[in-house]
């Protein structure tokens, strides 16, 4: 937990990493009593390997935790083996309830084209047996933004976790044009040859959509009525070598115009030159999750691979600060302000002091 230079910091000061550090030391048995006696602790670690594998251990912990007031463990990320369709095992998913009379969990199965919440995928019912809880950030989770639509504000964006292997950082191994490019074609479910064209996935590029199914895990394959997932990549943070995604994950029109308002992810969108975000980014966005893609390769512009980087709410925070500083909410660029990474970086520094002195 110390820096570069040996010190350690004063409790105070110590993030959610370095909490999560000291709950590594903690027997697993007393990690939830630990929890319960450090509101500190308990935030740092609220959706880690405490929430989801201590409270799942027995009936009986699981019962007990729900009268003390334990945060319930629903849902969590899970990976699904063993299971007679070859089809579902090495795949992710969320396990959405406790298990019913049963002993069958619903499980929303990734998808295999890059939405975080499948919409025309159905929940199958597995047997606790034949799923294991993903709760390592080492190897298994990776730390995305969730920005809840309506009431806009730092009280609607919180830090969520996805699955290393999901197809939506698949997905980023591919050029930028293998995507559904606006509202419109998500709604539809599927791509016309028209689309297709839009998305540069015409005869000439057709064998990119083979490579992506064949890339990875089980996860590349699509299942039965899944989608293209409605993400885009922000040009703003790219422009200065912080490459973030949005992917949208509301139905379009299912709530109302201003529950369906999402300023931030509208200012993310933001285009360089006009300082305007396009017009399906700036009415009827709903939820929207942000998450780091691979990095670009500098001499091919195209997707660098490697795994799927942490993108926490402090990055997106200052992303946000940024954004509203330094480009005036988009009118800077209006202006002929030419974003860099010297001074998206200087800012960052500039920020992360602010923060410091704050706490």
């Amino acid at each position: 937990m110390s820096d570069a230079e040996g010190n350690v910091p004063p409790v105070e000061m110590m993030g959610d990493d370095d909490w999560r550090c000291v709950m590594e030391l903690v027997p697993p048995d007393d990690q939830l009593a630990a929890r319960l006696v450090c509101a500190r602790l308990s935030r740092a670690v609220s959706r880690t390997r405490t929430r989801v594998v201590c409270t799942l251990r027995s009936d009986a912990l699981r019962q007990w935790a729900a009268t003390i007031g334990s945060p319930s463990p629903w849902p969590h990320w899970v990976e699904c083996h063993s299971l007679s369709k070859e089809s579902y095992n090495g795949r992710v998913g969320r396990a959405l309830a406790p298990p019913n009379e049963n002993g069958r969990v619903p499980v929303s199965l990734d998808g295999g084209l890059g939405e975080l919440e499948p919409m025309g995928v159905k929940p199958i019912l597995v047997k606790v047996a034949n799923l294991r809880a993903l709760t390592c950030f080492e190897t298994e989770l990776v730390y995305a933004v969730l920005l809840k639509s309506g009431v806009n504000g730092p009280g609607n964006w919180r830090e969520v976790t996805l699955p290393r292997r999901h197809s939506c950082f698949v997905r980023e191994q591919l050029k930028d044009t293998a995507r559904v490019p606006n509202a419109l074609n998500w709604r539809l479910g599927f791509l016309t040859p028209q689309q297709m064209d839009q998305c540069g996935l015409t005869a000439g590029t057709a064998g990119e959509l083979l490579d992506f199914m064949a890339h990875a895990t089980a996860n590349s394959a699509a299942l039965d009525g899944a989608r293209w997932a409605a993400r885009a990549t922000a040009a703003a943070p790219e422009a200065c070598g912080e490459r973030v995604a949005l992917q949208r994950v509301s139905k379009p029109s299912s709530l109302g115009r201003m529950q369906m308002a999402n300023q931030p992810a509208c200012l993310l969108m933001i285009d360089l030159r006009s300082g305007v975000a396009p017009p399906h980014h700036m009415d009827g966005i709903g939820d929207a999750y942000v998450y780091k893609t691979a990095p670009r390769s500098s001499t091919t512009g195209r997707p660098a691979g490697g795994a799927p980087v942490h993108f926490r709410l402090h990055d997106f925070e200052h992303i946000w600060d940024w954004i509203n500083g330094e480009l005036g909410s988009g009118e800077a660029l209006a202006e002929g302000y030419e974003v860099s990474a010297e001074e998206f970086t200087a800012s960052r520094k500039k920020f992360d002091r602010r923060r410091g002195r704050a706490r």
